[in-house]
């Protein structure tokens, strides 16, 4: 997303579950290393995770938490605290560990922080075939969407699109409410 707070945790999250009920192997990876929100939204511990494996201190096979309650649906949390989350994300190791998981998973879904706010999420979208942007409808403004495009543009990363967050509903189309936990 463009900004906090619009909605990019719950989504990925909704996405992750609707994807594993159809049969794929997914995985969860909160790459928001300073105010990792995953694991809560699943109701997992964040003792070791995704900052860890790409420090060197855990192995990928350890940090992965696969989810009792839906087939085919795993998490790496954040692990964590780290002191230079950016520096960290910005590691050669990024790129590896990314790679191992699309080789591991049909889909794999990174939570990062904010695109405008932090650093952070440009290290993790070099590393990324594809980025989803997510908006808060009523909440992001045209200029920070642009900005969004021009910086994802600028290292080569390809925004596949953008979810409205938090639209109004359409009285007359039918809606279904998906769970995380």
């Amino acid at each position: 997303s463009a900004e906090p707070n619009e909605g990019k945790s719950t989504i990925v999250s909704n996405l992750a579950v609707t994807l594993a009920q159809t049969g794929l192997r997914v995985v969860v990876v909160d790459g928001d290393l300073r105010l990792p929100t995953i694991h809560a939204i699943f109701n997992i511990p964040n003792t070791v995770g995704f900052g860890d494996v790409l420090k060197g201190s855990a192995r990928l096979e350890d940090a992965i938490v696969k989810s009792w309650k839906i087939q085919g649906l795993s998490v790496l949390p954040s692990g964590g605290p780290f002191e230079h989350p950016a520096e960290l994300l910005a590691s050669t190791t990024t790129g590896p560990v990314l790679a191992d998981l699309a080789q591991r998973f049909d889909v794999v879904l990174v939570d990062s922080p904010a695109l405008l706010a932090l650093a952070d999420a440009l290290s993790l979208a070099t590393e990324i075939p594809d980025v989803l942007v997510v908006v808060g409808r009523s909440q992001t403004k045209k200029e920070a969407l642009i900005s969004v495009r021009k910086q994802l543009t600028g290292i080569g990363a390809h925004p596949l699109g953008i979810v409205v967050n938090r639209s109004e509903e359409v009285p007359s189309y039918p809606t279904t409410a998906v769970s995380c936990t």
